[in-house]
């Protein structure tokens, strides 16, 4: 039997109303029980509503005070329906034959749906009330025709869809199963096909038929109709199907060795990328401009080319470090113009990565995160290459009091290794709002980390010892170079 609903009022002046209507006399709460009905069926979904209008409508009284109230229909509708159920339920409303009413179990049946139907349809918009049927003691909720009528209009294809979904008798569940697993051994289909071929052709709904069987599957371990497809794919499941992607097997493959649908696969393949997005560490240095309307625009404009100053050619090093010096450089205006568009990209990649749906990403929306951080990878790589020359230059000076030319070949190659990571780590980290320069801002972390590895080296020599001499570390300017190429 239906009961009252487990729901509050969500505007409070509404419910401060429905308890001062119940001391209004019995006459006057039946009318207000039918100007609520009224007042609910005529508002607008979308609209807003001052609740002075709200008040009239119900109690026939115009408020004396200048203040209103604004409130969304939304809002509302539900607090009507509240109140119609309070105040029925307070006094008897005599059934009118201009307004014919039915009880949940009568619709229930007429429209081939249950009464949690029913009651769920209640909370979506579907109007009630309290009222004694003839013949009976007692009340109980009834459902006015004028409000169901509509009702069954706005949703209609909601009202369709809960009809279709009926039980199984035993019978033909047992029909069902033994066709489908017929069907899945000589074919090659998917439990939705199945089901769908099926609700065909007994005319139930496809998600009738698809519950009958996998809960078979689910209560019958050993027989079941699909092996193992029901059951949902484990996380090494899907990290393996990632990574056959990623290896360029096709997803048809893909399908076939896993026995799911193209769908699924595809939805898998969509949830590891949004993953791997995720547990991206995404490092940007923040500024006022990137929430501007018109940033992309100021900010990602197509570059004017300019001539930049080409480094000093230079003869004297080993032939493998002299591409380097080659390079040309950024004066520091394009220097700060190309630092505030690697920011921003990695800006919007990072803001783009944290709005992506927790369950259902777009592919769109990861591919313009992955074209951002693919711009910015490129854009940084420029801006190494580009301070090469400064990097060497610092080092070099570092190296002016070393008078065996061997022991400066040695040194710089180790002070090469170890500043192509402050330089990434500069670029990364350089503040955009300081006045700084980027060259005095990477010449002083430089400097500061060379003296620091000059003092850990003296330290770790014992008195009167030797430096040990190493061959040059080719990793590490084989990488400097291809960076400069």
């Amino acid at each position: 039997m239906p009961r009252r609903l487990s729901q509050r009022f969500v505007c409070q002046p509404l419910a401060d109303l429905s308890r001062q209507l119940l001391f209004a006399p019995p006459e006057k709460r039946r009318a207000q029980v039918l100007q609520a009905e009224r007042l609910h069926d005529q508002i607008y979904p979308s609209a807003n509503y001052p609740l002075d209008f709200v008040k009239y409508r119900i109690t026939g009284h115009r408020s004396e005070t200048q203040r209103t109230t604004v409130l969304p229909a939304e809002a509302i509708l539900p607090d009507l329906r509240l109140m119609i159920d309070v105040l029925s339920r307070s006094v008897d409303v005599p059934i009118e034959p201009s307004d014919p009413v039915e009880t949940s179990e009568q619709v229930a049946k007429r429209l081939h749906v249950s009464t949690k139907t029913i009651t769920r349809w209640r909370k979506s918009g579907l109007r009630w009330r309290w009222s004694v049927i003839p013949g009976t003691k007692r009340k109980q909720i009834v459902i006015p025709r004028t409000g169901l009528e509509p009702f069954l209009c706005t949703h209609e294809a909601r009202v369709t869809r809960a009809s279709q979904f009926t039980h199984l008798e035993p019978d033909l569940r047992e029909r069902l199963i033994q066709r489908a697993y017929r069907i899945a051994q000589v074919r090659d289909v998917t439990p939705h096909q199945v089901a769908q071929h099926l609700a065909r052709r007994v005319g139930r709904a496809t998600q009738t038929v698809r519950s009958a069987l996998e809960q078979h599957d689910r209560e019958h371990p050993g027989a079941k109709i699909f092996l193992d497809r029901t059951e949902p794919l484990t996380q090494r499941q899907k990290r393996v199907i990632s990574r056959a992607h990623r290896l360029g097997v096709s997803a048809d493959k893909i399908c076939q060795r896993f026995r799911r649908s193209r769908s699924t696969i595809l939805r898998v393949l969509r949830d590891q990328r949004a993953t791997s997005l995720r547990r991206l560490q995404i490092v940007y240095v923040s500024s006022p401009t990137f929430i501007r309307e018109d940033a992309d625009e100021v900010i990602l404009r197509p570059e004017i080319d300019t001539v930049e100053s080409a480094a000093n050619p230079v003869t004297d090093l080993p032939e493998v470090l002299q591409p380097l010096f080659r390079q040309p450089t950024f004066d520091d205006e394009r220097m700060l113009s190309q630092l505030i568009r690697l920011n921003y990209l990695k800006f919007k990649a990072a803001t783009g990565r944290d709005q992506l749906d927790k369950y259902e990403p777009r592919v769109t929306e990861m591919e313009q995160i992955e074209q951002c951080l693919h711009q910015a990878s490129t854009l940084r790589d420029r801006l190494v290459a580009a301070n090469l020359p400064l990097v060497l230059s610092v080092a070099s000076r570092h190296l002016v009091d070393l008078p065996d030319s061997g022991a400066v070949l040695l040194q710089l190659n180790e002070l090469l290794e170890m500043a192509v990571s402050v330089l990434i780590e500069a670029i990364d980290s350089f503040d955009l709002n300081r006045k700084q320069t980027f060259a005095s801002h990477l010449t002083w972390h430089l400097m500061r980390q060379f003296a620091k590895a000059s003092s850990e080296r003296s330290d770790s020599l014992p008195h009167g010892g030797r430096v040990h001499r190493r061959e040059p570390t080719r990793r590490v300017l084989e990488r400097m170079c291809e960076i400069a190429t």
